[in-house]
């Protein structure tokens, strides 16, 4: 069994730290040959598109960015699986943060988005965030493969999200 081989302790790593969540997403998926780092790019612009939408048609002005990006590493986690005809294993984390968590400020991501696409947001904040989401990047060694970067750029899934 490929996971077998995938000893990292998931417990050890903070949820709210997306560099190390993501990190060890595309550690596991590389351990389990889930890694295609053109798909996983794509996964994430899905499920960019898909979020925001879905918070749209819940009339979410803005959200915080830890959970933006948390409710994303989970649709690509989830939609890994499926893509690879398996069932999805439970996602390592369930501490899932709030909508309005803005202790790391807002989603810059989805206030664009909105602003890009006529919506209203609230009035800008003294919150400094960066404006572009840097994400994790993991080697891909499989047999005949050259090397390449993962970089989850910015829709998917639709998660399920504030039901």
């Amino acid at each position: 069994m490929a996971s077998a081989k995938f000893v990292r302790d998931p417990t050890k790593i903070d949820p709210r730290n997306e560099d190390a969540r993501r990190d060890y997403i595309v550690a596991y998926f590389k351990a389990v040959g889930l890694l295609d780092l053109e798909r996983l790019n794509r996964r994430y612009t899905s499920a960019v598109s898909g979020l925001n939408n879905k918070l749209h048609s819940k009339n979410a002005l803005e959200v915080g960015h830890l959970f933006f990006e948390y409710m994303l590493d989970l649709a690509i986690w989830n939609d890994a699986f499926k893509a690879a005809g398996r069932v999805a294993l439970k996602f390592p984390w369930d501490q899932t943060p709030k909508t309005n968590d803005y202790s790391k400020g807002i989603s810059i991501v989805y206030r664009e988005w909105r602003l890009k696409n006529g919506y209203k947001v609230p009035q800008e904040t003294s919150v400094s965030v960066p404006a572009k989401v840097t994400l994790p990047q993991a080697s891909q060694t499989a047999p005949g493969s050259q090397k390449g970067t993962v970089s989850l750029a910015p829709g998917g899934p639709k998660p399920e999200i504030l039901e």
